[in-house]
C-alpha cells in the first residue's frame, strides 16, 4: 500500500491525512500522517518491491513488533509504536520532529560528536547479538536525544557494526 499524498487513511475510526512523504526503506514508504486533532504521527506502509542485498524471513510487521519489543529492553531511544496492522501491513508511531542525521552529513555538518553514543549503543547491541541500521536516515536529534526512528534489527555481523559499515556514512562528505 502507498498512498498518494491526498490520500488519508482510517485507522480505529480516526481519519489520518497523508501530509507528505518521509522516506523509503528496505521494508515501506514511511509518511507524516496528521490526525483530525492536528497532531502528526508516522504511518509505515510496508511493500514487496524486491532488494537485492536483504531477504525478510517472515512477515514484515511482525519483523517491526519482534524489533520494537527488543529496542524497548535496550536504551536505544525511539519512537512508541501506537498501532499496528498485520492485514492491511501498517503500523503507526509516534513523530519524532527534526532533520535526520542523513540531512545534516549531506549539509556537510560533522556530527561526530555522536559517535561516542553510537558506539555505546553499538556495544550494547553487539552484547545482545543484533546489529541496528546504522544508516544515518534512521537517527534524529530531539531535544539532545537521538532517537532511532526504524525498528530495524538484524543478526550481529561484525561486518554490518556501526564501527566497520554505519560511521562512514556519518562523516561529512
Amino acid at each position: 500500500m502507498k498512498p498518494n499524498i491526498s490520500d488519508t487513511i482510517n485507522i480505529l475510526g480516526e481519519r489520518y491525512k497523508v501530509q507528505k512523504t518521509l522516506g523509503k526503506g528496505k521494508g515501506g514508504y514511511s509518511f507524516l500522517v496528521e490526525d483530525s486533532k492536528g497532531r502528526f504521527f508516522t504511518l509505515k506502509c510496508f511493500h514487496h518491491e524486491t532488494v537485492e542485498y536483504y531477504t525478510f524471513s517472515t512477515n514484515k510487521v511482525d519483523l517491526e513488533l519482534n524489533a520494537y519489543r527488543f529496542l524497548l529492553d535496550s536504551s536505544v531511544k525511539i519512537p512508541r509504536l501506537l498501532y499496528w496492522d498485520r492485514e492491511r501491513e501498517i503500523i503507526l508511531k509516534e513523530y519524532i520532529e527534526g532533520e535526520t542525521a542523513l540531512e545534516r552529513v549531506d549539509r556537510g555538518e560533522d556530527l561526530s560528536s555522536y559517535f561516542p553514543a553510537l558506539s555505546f549503543i553499538q556495544r550494547e547491541m553487539k552484547e545482545r547479538s543484533v546489529n541496528l541500521d546504522w544508516y544515518p536516515s534512521n537517527f534524529i536529534d530531539y531535544n539532545n536525544d537521538l532517537y532511532y526512528i526504524d525498528y530495524e534489527i538484524s543478526p550481529y555481523e561484525d561486518r554490518w557494526s556501526f564501527e566497520n559499515w554505519g560511521i562512514a556514512y556519518w562523516k561529512k562528505k
